[in-house]
């Protein structure tokens, strides 16, 4: 006698079917590394509604951004983007022009250095030979400056959700492409939570590899940024290494820049043009197991980081970083703008950088910083502003600062160049900042750090609470300590 056995479920009319795992390509992407899937990946996360998808391992070309304003949840994908730099030679007609430009204001214009301006950092030089851009070419020029190769965005107020695992983000092949100030490999606004785990961000292009702005609970983990490339717009003058640091002390070059408003080229004090990760106006951020490496520009044929920061962060309320490697960049870790308020940075080991390693400038506050190591940083290994408060510094490391003498000019008694330095300004103090078990170190190289630990002697005012404690300084040419009082 066969006897058969039927499931529970059909005996009592309970089975459902259980739906195929949601891909990319089930949603209508081709997923072939040239296909053009931009609208059709806007599509896919449209229809996703922020429920997890698939990449499936496969690579998906994009020309443009691919904007989402719904969460997203996406793992295992590669995104590449396609879109390249206009020729912008006809529109710099001005590249040539060794006479002195319209300055705005007029006092930003110190000099003019072999018929090219040098400006104040709020200088704009513009030239009447120059074009207005417009129509078609206008449009083009602004999807070339706007590049956000995955730009996912809430509102004020309605954050959306996002998660991505596993995916690489190809930033660009066109170095000249983007603008500092626009563009990113991903760009997130208005989310909350972003969790971001094993993401890698590479290419070329000017902007961000990653820009997180106005986001809560972000949690990034095993993160890797590394090898981003810039270059000036085509048709600006190419400088050398040697020009760069000689006439224009690698911070005051100008370089020319899109003014969307007037529709025309105009030229600028260069500032940092590539960023691995920008962070704003955010709360409640960790940043662990992250490396950033090889951010910068080609000069004279070779690789330089230069105006090209591996981290900028600004307008952070709660930030833990911990175990994150970064180098080969023109600062390692910048907090700036609106500063940082509450954070633990830990275990950060940042080598190689053009001029800071750690940078702490505006007003930061209530941090932690323990057990970080800036090595071979060519200005400053840790730079502290005059508007910080209440941060200690614990055991850690400023190691052979100062090695490539980039910073060094003919003719100075001292160039700034120390492995603590601790500022004032006219208007501002720093008030409760302790170094404690810290080192100042310069073994293979010490002929290149001035001072170990550098600061006014206001800092020794006991109603400010600077407490020096414990320094280790070796190597520094000019004074071990400068403007501290020593405790032990």
């Amino acid at each position: 006698m066969k006897i058969s056995f039927l499931p529970l479920c059909v005996f009592f009319g309970l089975c459902q079917v259980l739906p195929a795992a949601v891909t990319l390509r089930s949603l209508g992407a081709t997923g072939d590394g040239t296909t053009d899937d931009r609208r059709a990946l806007e599509a896919a996360f449209a229809k996703s509604a922020g429920q997890p998808v698939d990449g499936e391992g496969l690579t998906y070309a994009v020309r443009g951004s691919v904007q989402v304003r719904t969460g997203v949840d996406l793992r295992n994908a590669t995104i590449r983007q396609t879109l390249t730099g206009l020729d912008t030679t006809k529109w710099l007609r001005s590249a040539g022009n060794t006479l002195t430009p319209e300055v705005t204001p007029p006092d930003a214009l110190r000099s003019m250095v072999n018929g090219v301006p040098l400006m104040r950092h709020d200088g704009v030089a513009t030239y009447a030979e120059d074009p207005v851009v417009t129509g078609a070419e206008l449009e083009a020029m602004r999807e070339m400056l706007n590049i956000r190769t995955l730009f996912i965005y809430g509102e004020v107020g309605k954050p959306v959700p996002v998660k991505l695992e596993k995916v690489k983000i190809l930033m660009g092949e066109d170095a000249e492409a983007g603008m500092h100030s626009n563009s990113a490999a991903v760009f997130i606004r208005y989310a909350s939570p972003v969790t971001l785990k094993d993401v890698e961000v590479t290419g070329k292009g000017k902007g961000a590899g990653m820009f997180i702005h106005a986001c809560q609970k972000v949690r990034m983990d095993g993160v890797y940024i590394h090898d981003l490339l810039w270059a000036p717009y085509r048709g600006d003058v190419a400088f050398s290494a040697e020009v760069l640091g000689r006439d224009f002390g690698w911070n005051n070059s100008p370089i020319y820049d899109f003014d969307e408003r007037a529709g025309r080229f105009i030229r600028v004090r260069v500032q940092e043009q590539l960023t691995g990760l920008t962070l704003g106006d955010c709360a409640n951020v960790e940043i662990l197991n992250t490396r950033v490496e090889r951010i910068g520009s080609i000069v004279d044929g070779e690789f330089l980081p230069w105006q090209a920061d591996a981290m900028t962060i600004s307008g952070v309320k709660g930030l833990v970083m911990r175990d994150c490697e970064i180098s080969q960049a023109w600062e390692g870790i910048d907090f700036t703008g609106q500063g940082v308020d509450g954070f633990i940075q830990e275990n950060i080991h940042i080598r190689d950088t053009f001029a800071y390693g750690f940078k702490y400038a505006h007003p930061q506050k209530n941090g932690k910083v323990i057990n970080c190591t800036s090595e071979r940083a060519d200005y400053r290994s840790f730079t502290i502003g005059a508007e910080c408060e209440n941060i200690e510094f614990i055991n850690c490391a400023a190691l052979e600062t100062g090695l490539h003498g980039r910073w060094v000019r003919e003719g100075r008694a001292r160039n700034g160049i120390a492995g603590f330095d601790l500022s004032f300004d006219e208007g501002h103090s720093p008030r409760n900042i302790t170094l404690r078990d810290c080192r100042a170190e310069n073994v293979a190289y010490p002929k290149t750090m001035e001072v170990g630990f550098s600061t006014s002697d206001r800092a020794q005012k006991a109603e400010l609470n600077i407490r020096l404690i414990n320094p280790t300084v070796i190597g520094a040419t000019l004074r071990e300590v400068d403007g501290f009082k020593v405790e032990q």
